[in-house]
């Protein structure tokens, strides 16, 4: 049982160590502007941790760089699903739908994001997101 232990903690560490390389492959490819790559470096990197916040924002913050709005769409919502008062998700999933021409559900999370930061950065860029968005309409 001892043994069995030791092989599942290094497994575990295996497969921390290979989120982090590939979290921080990632960061350095958007460095570099290579937003396609970063993307893959991220995508590996939610497969291996499909809870790692940070590998999924910035794998929508490489879609969104990327115009693909839609998957950019998918990926803020999978971190709500996981962190549901993310105000920083909320506001980039406004965005998201916006650029994709979702203006209706763009204000529902300009609105939520506003709810959840209401005195904050955050919130003070979705409200002024929602002004712009409202006088596009």
């Amino acid at each position: 049982m001892l043994n069995a232990n030791r092989i599942l903690m290094k497994s575990l560490e295996g497969r921390l160590k290979n989120v982090c390389v590939n979290v921080l492959t990632a960061k350095t490819k958007i460095g570099s502007n290579d937003y396609q790559r970063a993307k893959q470096f991220a995508s590996k990197a939610c497969i291996i941790d499909e809870h790692n916040v940070e590998a999924r924002h910035i794998k929508g913050f490489c879609h969104r760089n990327l115009e693909e709005f839609s998957e950019a769409v998918e990926t803020y919502r999978q971190i709500i699903d996981i962190i549901p008062d993310s105000t920083v998700a909320h506001l980039y999933l406004a965005d998201c739908l916006r650029n994709d021409g979702r203006k209706e559900e763009a204000v529902e999370y300009y609105l939520e994001s506003i709810k959840l930061d209401t005195e904050g950065d955050i919130g003070k860029l979705a409200r002024e997101s929602l002004v712009t968005l409202k006088e596009s309409i």
